[in-house]
């Protein structure tokens, strides 16, 4: 642990947990904690054309709820049959904030739109789809 400041470590590790980062991982374990993770499974077939790369969609999947996580914000197309479910509702929570909101829309072919919000670095986002 570092207790004093140096050219490699600019912060004593007490200040380093009052920095962005370490505010963030409140959230994320937050946002976990909160997961039904034992009705949840991993599928690798959510997203069509899934992108092998930084662009990767992971998800997650129960009878009555699916989370997908977009890591640059990208606009995706879900593959719907792989889904247990009909997605009518799509929630986007903000990993960055922890704030959710109602910014994306889903089309019938499947699409995933979102609203006033760009994409790149910084601009990742969870969606959780409701039936």
């Amino acid at each position: 642990m570092c207790d004093s400041v140096t050219p490699y470590w600019p912060n004593t590790w007490r200040e380093a947990l009052t920095r962005p980062a370490a505010e963030q991982m409140h959230i994320f374990a937050d946002f976990v904690s909160e997961l039904p993770l034992a009705a949840l499974e991993p599928i690798a077939n959510a997203v069509k054309n899934n992108e092998k790369d930084e662009n990767y969609v992971s998800a997650m999947v129960g009878a009555d709820r699916a989370y997908l996580y977009i890591p640059n914000g990208i606009p995706v197309r879900l593959e719907l049959s792989a889904i247990p479910f009909t997605p009518v509702s799509v929630k986007v929570f903000e990993p960055s904030e922890g704030t959710w909101w109602d910014g994306a829309e889903l089309t019938a072919d499947g699409a995933l739109k979102f609203k006033g919000r760009g994409a790149g670095r910084g601009m990742d986002a969870v969606l959780l789809l409701l039936p």
